[in-house]
């Protein structure tokens, strides 16, 4: 794949993240704009997954003969336009339903990103494509969080939608000039199929950590937003957004994860995220802003080391099954963020930060438990 299509992919896919997570660090000030709990402003991050978690199949279906190339330049210009409408919202509904709109549309073009990806990049630079494609992933989550929260605190929340929304919509002038119009070829699934994989113990159990890891991840980033804010009598839009650096951490843990399980194997490399996951989770009952900003290291860390072993290790061991298999993996990972991005809040209002933790990291603990009791021989 050529330098200008490579580009135009990791700016495609840093915007598209970016307007996933841009909500997060305004959640304090859309909760106050509304009324709203924690937990009811949460379901704007939780709307937005749910297309996602079943998404994989869907466009399995519907997409399997449409140009890829056509389908990135029309979800990106939806999605630019959706995020202008945020900007003009004028109730928490509207909110909702734009919002799960945009979980329609952002899967599409992650679909359509990857198979791009894939059809235009030969055996000896796909793994090379895919890591910079993953990483740029990685800082479009970040990216989104942090401008959306400079933005916000500079001007106001309408302000950062808009911004957003125009900048989806001039790249998608420039994703016309992608030279090669592809068509989607992804796998059928049938419901036999599903539960053959299912089946699988050594499949099972990445699955099953997938969904706590990605059920604690959407949970404490959900969360900590509202936390910093009571924390801190100083803590704003701009602050929460930068409390978000330690999500860089992944790009880092992406590129070096291949050394990792290398050295370690898949096992006992997902022992280690499980326990850095642990580790990170206990240390955020310190009440301390310095140390939290930290601790985003630490916690972003152990999260995408497990998402970087566990999508590796399945994509490795499936010798049939191949988009099916990944398709459960990517259905178990964000159905874990739907879950998790509401449900501890509710045992955060009612109990409490430490309560809230307390919780997160007992479903840490099952990630562990699952991998160190797991037969060596299937994983």
């Amino acid at each position: 794949m050529n330098f200008k299509n490579t580009i135009l992919i990791i700016f495609s896919a840093i915007l598209t993240f970016s307007a996933l997570y841009a909500p997060q660090p305004l959640l304090p000030i859309l909760s106050k704009e509304f009324n709203l709990s924690a937990s009811t402003s949460g379901l704007i991050i939780t709307f937005t997954l749910i297309p996602l978690s079943f998404s994989p199949f869907l466009y399995g279906i519907i997409l399997e003969t449409v140009s890829a190339r056509k389908i990135i330049l029309m979800a990106l210009l939806l999605l630019g336009l959706s995020e202008i409408m945020l900007g003009f919202a004028v109730s928490f509904y509207q909110i909702l339903g734009i919002r799960l709109f945009q979980g329609v549309l952002i899967p599409a073009i992650l679909t359509s990103l990857m198979t791009y990806v894939s059809k235009l990049s030969n055996a000896e630079n796909i793994q090379r494509v895919m890591s910079i494609y993953i990483a740029s992933t990685i800082v479009g989550g970040f990216a989104g969080r942090a401008i959306s929260g400079l933005i916000s605190y500079v001007f106001n929340w309408r302000i950062s939608f808009l911004f957003l929304g125009v900048c989806l919509i001039i790249l998608v002038f420039f994703v016309k000039s992608l030279e090669k119009d592809v068509t989607l070829s992804v796998t059928r699934p049938k419901f036999s199929d599903i539960l053959v994989v299912l089946e699988d113990k050594k499949f099972l159990v990445v699955f099953i950590s997938i969904f706590l890891s990605f059920f604690c991840f959407a949970g404490l980033l959900n969360y900590l937003p509202d936390h910093l804010s009571k924390l801190s009598s100083k803590s704003n839009e701009l602050k929460t957004g930068l409390a978000y650096s330690g999500y860089l951490m992944g790009v880092v843990v992406s590129l070096l994860s291949v050394k990792v399980i290398a050295l370690l194997g898949y096992r006992k490399s997902l022992i280690l995220g499980s326990t850095v996951y642990i580790m990170a989770l206990l240390l955020f009952q310190m009440d301390n802003l310095l140390w939290i900003y930290i601790n985003m290291f630490i916690f972003c860390g152990g999260m995408f080391m497990l998402h970087s072993v566990g999508s590796g290790f399945v994509n490795k061991n499936a010798d049939k099954n191949k988009g099916i298999v990944n398709g459960m993996y990517v259905s178990f990972y964000y159905f874990g963020g739907i879950i998790g991005s509401y449900l501890p809040g509710l045992i955060y209002e009612k109990y409490g930060w430490s309560s809230f933790l307390i919780l997160l990291s007992s479903m840490a603990g099952v990630i562990l438990l699952l991998n160190l009791f797991a037969h060596k021989k299937l994983i």
